[in-house]
């Protein structure tokens, strides 16, 4: 039988609707998370130490409130992260934490999104061997969860009444990772410059979804910007880093303002990166004739593009009165069954990397099959 597992849903809906629309108001945080020490990175199956972070790594907050008069509609708090994922017990940390901060505020209410970067440090203890001189996973947690409440805590405070408009556009970012064969065969970064390739297997979205937040005087508050692709430009480094969302704020903050408050959303984007997988020659040669730009400085320039051209048009349709609901449930759905094929072959590759230290990551993964 498969055992139930209990997540929790969060539906945000800025409604055209009339229907018991109200006044917005809103309030906005940054902070940094950083690690001031060594520490391992998650998102790859072998360790990997960074010892010097190569950009900052941010969380951003967006408080929003809709009132009728004194009257309270609904609230919410989203939390935009520079991880690879909100682990097993991060959002139960943060509401705990901040609990006590706003005792006013429905806990339940506060929800947690990842960039999907794979240059942030690990958060959950016993995925790999690590030395013990570095910032230990559980460490990192605990420093995360605490400045996830002081960043949720101190954009409650800041609510405003204010404006929202929103928009799209499009950037050519996300490329579907799975060539496909003559043979039939698919493979996840596979080559393209062969005889045998025949195709890209699945989807891409290019797709720029915008919201944007002002203060009654005017003054961009925040932005929330949803791209349809992980951040794994540099997936494979060994430094902390953002990836293409570090030069994407700096560019939007030179230009908007340095107090702008950006959220870095990832929308569904399974089997996609933004790795050029057509190509890369082509894509490599104009970008050194126009300048040598870098290519997470093109992937940003792409998004800055695209919000401004969203920007455009949004503009023109700006309101105070909203309807903000906000729908927080908890669902049962079903582990997918392994099938025998799956445990023999899960069970080999177990027991090839149990005496491996270098492989615990592995191990643990095969094991796990198993063991479900």
């Amino acid at each position: 039988m498969s055992r139930p597992l209990s997540i929790a849903l969060a539906i945000l809906a800025l409604s055209l609707q009339a229907l018991r629309s109200a006044d917005l108001h809103l309030g906005a945080a940054t902070v940094d998370i950083t690690p001031d020490r060594p520490v391992a990175l998650s998102g790859q199956r072998h360790v990997r130490i960074s010892k010097k972070p190569a950009t900052p790594i941010q969380v951003s907050a967006l408080a929003l409130e809709s009132r009728e008069g004194d009257r309270v509609l609904d609230q919410a708090i989203f939390v935009s992260c520079d991880l690879v994922a909100i682990r097993q017990g991060i959002l139960a940390s943060v509401r705990e934490k901040l609990a006590p901060r706003l005792p006013d505020f429905p806990i339940d209410k506060i929800f947690l999104a990842a960039t999907h970067t794979h240059t942030a440090p690990v958060m959950i203890e016993g995925r790999y061997v690590l030395p013990d001189d570095i910032l230990q996973p559980a460490e990192f947690a605990d420093f995360l969860t605490t400045r996830i409440a002081e960043a949720a805590e101190t954009a409650w405070k800041a609510r405003v009444p204010g404006r929202v408009a929103w928009g799209q556009s499009h950037a050519v970012l996300a490329q579907n990772r799975r060539p496909y064969y003559a043979d039939s065969t698919a493979v996840m970064y596979g080559k393209t410059d062969k005889p045998e390739f025949r195709g890209i297997e699945g989807y891409e979205d290019h797709s720029v979804d915008v919201l944007y937040f002002w203060d009654r005087s005017d003054q961009l508050v925040a932005t929330v910007i949803n791209v349809p692709c992980p951040a794994q430009e540099v997936g494979g480094g060994s430094s902390v880093h953002a990836d293409f969302w570090d030069p994407t704020r700096r560019m939007l903050r030179e230009k908007y303002g340095k107090n702008l408050h950006i959220l870095a959303w990832t929308g569904a984007s399974g089997d996609v990166t933004s790795k050029q997988i057509i190509n890369p020659a082509a894509d490599e040669r104009m970008r050194k004739l126009r300048g040598n730009i870098s290519r997470l400085d093109e992937l940003a320039a792409r998004i800055v593009r695209a919000w401004e051209e969203a920007l455009d048009g949004a503009k023109h349709d700006i309101r105070d009165e909203v309807v903000l609901r906000h729908t927080v449930k908890t669902i049962d759905l079903p582990y997918r069954l392994v099938t025998k094929a799956e445990r023999d072959e899960a069970a080999k590759a177990a027991e090839g990397f149990k005496d491996k230290p270098a492989e615990k990551w592995n191990h643990r993964w095969n094991q796990g099959v198993v063991d479900r």
